[in-house]
């Protein structure tokens, strides 16, 4: 059980990674997307700027979807991955909570929320501590 708990750890680290990496590739599109829409309704709308003001509009409402949701699921993803590699008490019930989050996401995410409800929802193991009669 001790090695499905550190692949577990492992894997919410790398899923962490992902997240923080689309996040970061999702916020550099949409600069350039804004800007190409900038210049695109410059070139066309020289009077009237009203498609611009909307359509930046609409570029913050998918910036805030794309970006900043990933960035928060990303944080306690990252934070329970350390957490059960580093066995801390709190591992796996903050990795638990993730994974029950992540079930939502698919396709990466389904599987490993499915993965982490499987390897926690298994007692704990309890070491065997010998005691000495002194």
């Amino acid at each position: 059980m001790e090695r499905h708990i550190k692949t577990l750890g492992t894997l919410h680290i790398i899923y962490g990674f992902l997240l923080v990496s689309q996040s970061i590739l999702a916020m550099i599109g949409i600069r350039l997307l804004k800007v190409l829409l900038h210049n695109i309704h410059g070139a066309i709308y020289v009077g009237n700027r009203l498609p611009y003001i909307t359509s930046a509009v609409l570029m913050d409402i998918i910036w805030a979807t794309l970006i900043i949701i990933p960035m928060i699921i990303a944080i306690p993803c990252l934070a329970g991955g350390f957490g059960l590699l580093n066995e801390k008490s709190w591992g796996r019930p903050v990795a638990l909570v993730v994974g029950i989050i992540m079930l939502f996401n698919s396709p990466l995410g389904t599987v490993l929320g499915i993965y982490t409800i499987w390897v926690l929802m298994k007692p704990a193991p309890v070491e065997n501590v010998a005691h000495s009669t002194v």
